[in-house]
């Protein structure tokens, strides 16, 4: 089974002809490929948030109130932080010890989770 991520960027709306086309392609596809899953994305209308430091400390909030052990150095420099493509939630590592990134897509099931480090993917 494929999960396609289908990302609009334009802001014209029903004027936009990357919407109109990629609307068209994902038709198809589901058609010939019904059992396939589509996460749509608008970031054209609802971009994705800039992310700052603030923003990181208070996102990676439940990894260190629930004491990873690396909260020190997690404190120090943020590490292996992942951000799902889903719905923007960051999260620690799988090589963290709560392994929350892992946790988000087993409950969730969002699949496309991503790194925010730099020189990572």
């Amino acid at each position: 089974m494929t999960h396609i991520l289908h990302l609009d960027a334009s802001s014209r709306g029903d004027h936009s002809i990357s919407r109109t086309l990629s609307k068209e392609f994902i038709n198809q596809w589901k058609t010939a490929h019904p059992d396939d899953t589509v996460t749509y994305r608008d970031i054209g209308h609802h971009p994705v948030p800039f992310v700052s430091e603030d923003w990181i400390a208070a996102a990676y909030e439940e990894c260190l109130r629930v004491g990873d052990s690396r909260t020190e150095r997690l404190r120090q420099r943020w590490i292996h932080l992942r951000i799902c493509q889903t719905c923007g939630k960051m999260l620690c590592c799988d090589s963290s010890k709560n392994q929350h990134a892992r946790r988000h897509y087993e409950e969730i099931g969002h699949a496309v989770i991503s790194s925010v480090e730099l020189g990572e993917e």
